[in-house]
C-alpha cells in the first residue's frame, strides 16, 4: 500500500505535462466563447437574408403587374385606334389616358427595377457576410477536434494547429462581422 501511494505522490508532485491541459482548457473556453457570439451574429443575417430575399422577389413581383399594365394599355389604345374609324376624334380623350397610364406604369416598372437591383446588392453582401461566418464556424468545430486530439496525445505541435485555426476563424469571424452592409433601400 504504501508503494502505490509513494507512486500516487510522485504523480501529483510532477506539474511538467499540465500546462497543456490547463493552455487546452483556456483555449477551448475562450474559443468556444467566440465562436457562439459569431453564430449568434450569423444566425441574425441569415434571418436578414430570408427578409430581404422576400423584399427582393416583391421587387420583381411588382415590376412584373407593372409591366403587364403597362402591356393592357398599349393594346387597348390599339383596340380604340381601330374601332373608332371615321370617328377618331372622339376617342381621343380615351387615347390620351391610356397613354398617360402607359407612362406612368413605364416610370413605376423602372424605379421598381431600380429598387430591386438595391435589394439584390444588399443580399450579395448579407451572403458573402454569413459565408465568411460559416467559414469560421468549420474552422472552430476543426480547431476543437485538434484541441481534443492533443489532449489526449500530448503532442504540443497539435495544440498549435488548434491555436492557429482558431485564430483564423476568429479573424473570419470579425472580418464577416465589419463587413458593411448597405441600408434597406426605399420603395421605389
Amino acid at each position: 500500500m504504501d508503494e502505490v501511494l509513494d507512486e500516487l505522490q510522485e504523480k501529483v508532485s510532477e506539474p511538467p505535462r499540465d500546462w497543456l491541459n490547463r493552455a487546452i482548457a483556456i483555449t477551448l473556453a475562450i474559443f468556444a466563447a467566440i465562436m457562439t457570439l459569431a453564430k449568434i451574429v450569423d444566425d441574425n443575417i441569415v434571418q436578414e437574408i430570408i427578409a430581404d430575399n422576400q423584399q427582393w422577389v416583391d421587387a420583381w413581383l411588382w415590376y412584373q403587374a407593372s409591366s403587364i399594365k403597362e402591356h393592357l394599355f398599349e393594346l387597348q389604345s390599339d383596340q380604340v385606334r381601330l374601332l373608332s374609324g371615321h370617328n377618331g376624334a372622339s376617342w381621343q380623350w380615351r387615347l390620351k389616358d391610356y397613354a398617360r397610364q402607359r407612362a406612368k406604369y413605364r416610370q413605376r416598372k423602372q424605379q421598381t427595377q431600380r429598387w430591386a437591383q438595391q435589394w439584390r446588392k444588399r443580399l450579395k453582401v448579407l451572403n458573402t457576410k454569413d459565408d465568411w461566418f460559416d467559414r469560421g464556424d468549420a474552422l472552430f468545430g476543426m480547431s476543437f477536434s485538434f484541441l481534443a486530439i492533443s489532449a489526449l496525445t500530448r503532442r504540443k505541435w497539435l495544440y498549435g494547429v488548434a491555436v492557429v485555426l482558431g485564430l483564423i476563424a476568429t479573424a473570419m469571424a470579425a472580418w464577416g462581422w465589419w463587413l458593411p452592409v448597405p441600408p434597406e433601400p426605399p420603395m421605389g
